[in-house]
């Protein structure tokens, strides 16, 4: 009961938009592996499998829901229902028709109770009409209906937006309103359907009210980072691009322009083929911004740049220390940040687009690099492949964990994994000693690692705040390990 009730929370914190659902994940798998229930292990596997999907970890996912359905067995049993809305909902987000199609084949061969609702949904999603009847709100009061009740919200938003009919959407804006600031989650958590800011924006820009659209757009980006749910932070961009685009005020078209670009991107990187595509769609070549067509033509008036070419803010972006001082540009906006160790890492990774620098180098730029050639000596093989091969395959893991602890500020386990981590070391450097030789694995790249990855994240959170657009760019084109990176989509003229 109390596993149950650790799964139950994390859903409501995700719910209430609250970063803290990752640590209370964190805390329900460490439970399930102490206490070793079969039970409790498939209440892991589920809720970590939904969690990835959520952030956009779908080829994780989709093996956690094969070992889903291996746990569950082949016998008839109520998690059926949910693999296959689960595949539903993840093929739905990712833009796969074919696998949309699969697990409606799948719903209705195993009667689905709310298949109808799902298809309809799906018929919004891909541009057309719901087939299914929409009522005035979320259902009666029974169990299933409460569980249903933001499922069937989205799907009344969705339904009133695409027929633009001003008292339907007047009706779907007062049943979201409860959830204000609030995810939509159903089914006990099977079905994360974004902030309910995203079906606000949609309804507001189904009636071109072009400021509420903003506002709305931009709050569902907002939570969507602040609880790491990429692909649906994609979704927000794209929508506010679109929104602002539409309302065309000075300024809208550079930053809608830049939300495009990197929206595009990071659709890529995840695979969301079709919210790139989107993406491009929305900014059609030779988009001419509103102050530039308030001007009369002129003969040496320049051309207009198209949506693909570089922009007038791109040559203004800059990353610029004067003394104990950054003045960060990017998109139109300046600010200027105090000095700090990530700034410089930052510094370093813009001035080397696409090229890999290690992580040792950051943290010591005068002896990083014989740091980093001692570490790419690598050890003598005493260990055999194999058990080389499953200790690396551990310390991935702990990195990995150890990162997403840090991403949701939980101290408490980041030091339990660096704990076992540590222990973990210090048994290889003990087999790596049999031969009479002293090895050090790679102890001083793992530590620059460390604190390379730490001092970039750290000073991406204040740039939050700051300068949400170039935090927004950085975080999607930087990468941080062993060898840190920077790998814009495009090409940018930075002043460094």
């Amino acid at each position: 009961m109390e596993h149950i009730a650790m799964s139950l929370r994390w859903v409501a914190l995700l719910e209430l938009g609250d970063p803290g659902y990752l640590r209370q994940l964190h805390a329900l798998v460490a439970a399930a592996r102490a206490g070793g229930s079969p039970r409790m292990r498939l209440t892991s596997v589920i809720d970590r499998s939904v969690v990835h999907t959520c952030t956009g970890r779908f080829a994780e996912a989709e093996e956690l829901l094969a070992e889903t359905v291996e746990l569950s067995g082949p016998h008839a049993n109520y998690h059926r229902f949910f693999v296959n809305h689960h595949r539903w909902a993840t093929a739905l987000l990712q833009g796969g028709h074919d696998d949309v199609a699969r697990a409606h084949r799948a719903l209705r061969r195993d009667d689905h109770p709310c298949r109808d609702l799902l298809e309809g949904i799906t018929a919004l999603e891909l541009g057309g009409e719901s087939p299914v009847p929409v009522g005035d709100g979320p259902g009666d009061g029974t169990v299933q209906e409460r569980a249903l009740a933001p499922l069937r919200l989205r799907h009344l938003a969705q339904s009133a937006a695409a027929l633009a009919d001003p008292a339907r959407c007047e009706a779907a804006r007062a049943a979201l309103a409860p959830y204000r600031g609030r995810w939509l989650v159903s089914l006990l958590g099977w079905d994360v359907s974004g902030p309910a800011a995203l079906w606000n924006g949609v309804l507001d820009a189904a009636q071109e009210r072009w400021d509420a659209a903003v506002r709305e757009f931009t709050e569902a980006r907002r939570t969507a980072d602040l609880l790491h749910a990429r692909p649906w932070s994609v979704r927000a961009r794209v929508e506010l691009a679109a929104a602002l685009l539409a309302r065309d005020a000075p300024g809208d078209d550079g930053t809608a322009l830049t939300l495009l670009r990197e929206a595009e991107g990071e659709a890529l990187r995840l695979g969301m083929v079709h919210l790139a595509a989107r993406a491009r769609r929305a900014a059609p070549a030779g988009h001419v911004p509103r102050a530039r067509r308030a001007s009369p033509p002129h003969a040496s008036s320049p051309a207009v740049p198209s949506a693909r070419a570089p922009r007038p803010a791109d040559d203004r972006s800059e990353f610029v220390r004067t003394g104990a001082v950054w003045r960060l540009g990017y998109a139109g906006r300046v600010v200027h940040v105090p000095d700090a160790k990530g700034l410089r890492d930052l510094h370093c990774l813009l001035g080397r687009p696409g090229a890999p620098v290690p992580a040792a180098r950051l943290l010591d730029p005068d002896g990083g690099a014989l740091a980093s050639a001692t570490r790419a000596m690598g050890a003598d093989p005493v260990l055999d492949e194999e058990a080389k091969r499953r200790y690396r395959r551990r310390l991935e893991r702990l990195d990995s964990e150890i990162d997403r602890a840090a991403v949701s500020g939980d101290a408490g386990r980041a030091a339990e994994y660096e704990r076992e981590r540590t222990a973990l070391l210090e048994e290889l450097r003990r087999a790596a000693g049999l031969a009479g030789r002293t090895r050090r694995l790679g102890d001083a790249g793992e530590r620059a690692r460390k604190n390379v990855t730490a001092r970039i994240r750290d000073t991406l959170r204040r740039l939050d705040e700051l300068h949400p657009e170039l935090a927004a760019h950085l975080r999607a084109t930087v990468t941080t390990g062993t060898a840190c990176c920077y790998t814009p989509d495009r090409e940018i003229a930075w002043r460094l």
